[in-house]
């Protein structure tokens, strides 16, 4: 009994089941009949059978009864015939047993390629449909990892190939060009050298040595699920490189997955890829929590050693602009325009907005019947305020309308090439105008991209702030 075949097939059925052992076992089979072919010299038919019960193989000569022989490598006499299978008769084909020298070693070879075959599909299969890898792309990348470090092992710098085939066979050859006088011997051959492996071998061919997994020492010993892993972390990297690359400077919505407690950094999932959103770009004073559905706007992505990096970031104005032209149809239409964002994440937004049709209101566009959409914005940007401001070419009006909710009296132009002006306030106006810790005057000069010098109605002028 072949304990070992028969072990081997026993893993089988209870990891993957009947077919699978079954598969196995076929495959096993057709191998060593085309081992034992090529062993003949390649011109006989060779069929091979293994005995369910004592894990064996037979080897047969698949040979048809003929009444005289031409070719005894496929025919058979009538004589010869009955002694194989009683009551045979002419033109029938009759399985002839064969003692093959080699059938142990070749059995075991056989065997531990069906093995890694089988090993390899389910692999593929399974990290196919677990990742939504693509197939083609995942086979190609698991022959050049075979390749390179079969090029590795052997010292060349080219030559090496890898193929797998769509029965997940392994293919591993030297492939060298046939030349006068040789230059490169990793990709090249003499003459002399190709017809001694091929006989009518001519110049310009390239003649193709196949090697055997088990030959490339260390590289057969390397668990083919490594390579498999290795294939799986590029794809997925190039997937989400791709995937993210597509929604740069966009808006997407995201699971959060965890928080880490020490440093606040969220992992999310976007789309099944999972990126980071640091602390630092989180809106300040909001918490997140696994399973929270949040917006996030993807800044920037690049390529780095160790896979992509996606730049994800909640406190960007970008994050503004996009939610708007989520919720305002005006905007994502080009009705209304949004000319300048200004934004300190966490507490207030300016936003400054412009209709070049005069029959369109883009700040009431924004705001949405009974604020519906405006509210649904600041909702997901975590309660922060918006301030909706009409933009104006006149620099007076601009000034005025950002320095909202503020009353002004006047708005005095100090120097147009400097971009710097001067605001009066009424009295009772001062503090709102300049706002909690100067942040709406801040926020306006950002906004407007002029100097505000900003002072009271009553007395001698004294500049209040500047910014």
């Amino acid at each position: 009994m072949n304990k070992e075949l028969r072990d081997v097939v026993e893993r089988f059925k209870k990891e993957d089941g009947k077919e699978a052992a079954k598969q196995l076992c076929e495959k096993i089979c057709k191998s060593i009949a085309t081992q034992v072919k090529s062993e003949l010299g390649g011109k006989a038919e060779v069929y091979c059978s293994m005995d369910k019960k004592k894990y064996e193989f037979s080897v047969f000569l698949l040979k048809t009864v003929k009444e005289t022989v031409s070719n005894a490598n496929t025919e058979i006499t009538l004589e010869d015939a009955a002694a194989v299978k009683s009551g045979a008769v002419i033109g029938e084909q009759v399985h002839v047993p064969v003692r093959v020298k080699n059938l142990s070693k070749i059995t075991d070879t056989c065997i531990k390629d069906a093995v890694r075959q089988l090993d390899l599909k389910n692999a593929i299969l399974f990290y196919q449909q677990e990742k939504g890898l693509d197939l083609d792309l995942f086979i190609e990348k698991i022959c050049n990892a075979i390749a390179t470090a079969a090029r590795k092992e052997f010292g060349v710098k080219g030559g090496i190939y890898c193929e797998i085939n769509e029965d997940f066979d392994i293919y591993i050859c030297q492939r060298k060009t046939v030349v006068a006088e040789v230059e490169d011997p990793d990709t090249e051959m003499t003459l002399e050298e190709a017809v001694a492996v091929k006989s009518d071998a001519i110049y310009g061919e390239v003649i193709e040595t196949p090697m055997h997994l088990d030959d490339l020492g260390r590289i057969a010993a390397q668990s083919v699920k490594h390579i498999i892993r290795q294939g799986v972390r590029e794809i997925e990297n190039e997937q989400v490189l791709k995937n993210f690359q597509s929604r740069n400077n966009e808006i997407v919505t995201a699971k959060v997955l965890s928080v880490n407690p020490q440093t606040g950094d969220a992992a999310v999932d976007i789309s099944g890829s999972e990126a980071l959103l640091p602390k630092k770009d989180q809106i300040p004073g909001e918490e997140l929590h696994e399973g929270d559905m949040i917006k996030i706007y993807i800044v920037d992505v690049k390529e780095s050693p160790k896979g992509p990096k996606v730049i994800l970031s909640r406190v960007n104005v970008g994050l503004v602009r996009r939610l708007f032209e989520l919720e305002v149809p005006e905007i994502y239409d080009g009705t209304v325009e949004i000319r300048s964002i200004a934004r300190e994440a966490g507490s207030r937004t300016k936003l400054a907005v412009y209709a070049e049709d005069k029959n369109v209101d883009p700040i009431g566009a924004c705001i949405g019947p009974r604020g519906e959409r405006v509210n649904r914005i600041i909702e997901m940007m975590g309660g922060e305020k918006i301030d909706i401001v009409r933009y104006s070419e006149n620099p007076r009006e601009f000034i005025s309308a950002a320095l909202a909710p503020a009353e002004i009296i006047s708005v005095e132009i100090v120097d147009e090439e400097a971009r710097s002006a001067r605001v009066t306030v009424p009295e009772t106006q001062l503090s709102l105008a300049i706002g909690n810790k100067g942040q709406n005057a801040r926020l306006a000069v950002r906004l407007t991209g002029w100097k505000i010098d900003i002072k009271p109605y009553y007395g001698e002028y004294k500049p209040m702030i500047q910014l």
